[in-house]
C-alpha cells in the first residue's frame, strides 16, 4: 500500500480472512479490530452492489460427504420427507395453456411420489414489506421484474414461468393456491417468514 493512493488500493478477501484469523491470537477484544473499518459495509460480508455475499453451500456439502459414508441401511422406521417448495417450484415445467389449477396439481403429484405419509412441504414467505430475504430474492431474479397477473385456478397460463415468478405478488398468490391444494391432499406444510 505504500506509495499508492488509497482510492487505487483494494484488499483481497482471502487476505482479510487470514488477518482476522491471525488477529484472533493477538486481540482479546475482537471488536477493536473493526474500530477503524474504512467502508460503510464490511467487504468480506457484502458485495459492492450492497447485497450480502452468498454462503458457499457446495463447500459445506463437500465437507459433509468427505466425513465418510453417507448411505444408510434399510430399516422399517418411517422417516419424514422435507420438500423445499422454493426448489420444487423451479424444477416442475409449466406448459403454456395449462390452467393454474392443473399446474398446482402437477406439484402435488410430484410431492406424492415420496408416498403420502410423513411429507412436510416448506414454503418461503414472500411478504410485501421489508424482509431479511429481500436481498437474496432480488439477487436471484437478476433484476428481472415481472408484471402483476390476476389469476384463478381456471385461468390458463400464457407467459414464461421466470417472468411470472419474478413478481413476488404473483409468486405468493400462486403459493397460496398451491398451499390450498396441498392442504386438501392431506399433506403437511410449513411456511417460513
Amino acid at each position: 500500500m505504500e506509495g499508492k493512493c488509497v482510492s487505487e488500493f483494494t484488499f483481497k478477501r482471502k487476505y482479510q480472512a487470514r488477518f482476522f484469523v491471525a488477529a484472533d491470537s493477538i486481540y482479546e477484544d475482537k471488536s477493536a479490530i473493526f474500530a477503524y473499518e474504512l467502508s460503510s459495509q464490511p467487504s468480506s460480508m457484502f458485495e459492492s452492489s450492497g447485497f450480502m455475499r452468498s454462503a458457499s453451500k457446495s463447500t459445506l456439502a463437500d465437507a459433509i460427504w468427505n466425513l465418510g459414508d453417507c448411505s444408510t441401511e434399510y430399516t422399517d422406521i418411517v422417516y419424514s420427507y422435507v420438500v423445499d417448495d422454493g426448489s420444487l417450484i423451479h424444477k416442475i415445467p409449466w406448459k403454456s395453456g395449462l390452467t393454474f389449477g392443473e399446474i398446482c396439481k402437477r406439484y402435488i403429484d410430484s410431492v406424492k411420489c415420496y408416498g403420502t405419509h410423513s411429507i412436510v412441504v416448506v414454503f418461503d414467505g414472500y411478504v410485501s414489506g421489508p424482509d431479511t430475504k429481500d436481498a437474496m430474492h432480488l439477487k436471484r431474479t437478476k433484476e428481472i421484474f415481472g408484471t402483476k397477473v390476476t389469476f384463478t385456478e381456471t385461468t390458463p397460463f400464457r407467459s414464461k414461468k421466470e417472468l411470472f415468478l419474478a413478481n413476488n405478488e404473483n409468486k405468493q398468490t400462486f403459493r397460496n393456491m398451491h398451499s390450498n391444494g396441498i392442504e386438501k391432499s392431506m399433506l403437511q406444510q410449513m411456511q417460513t417468514f
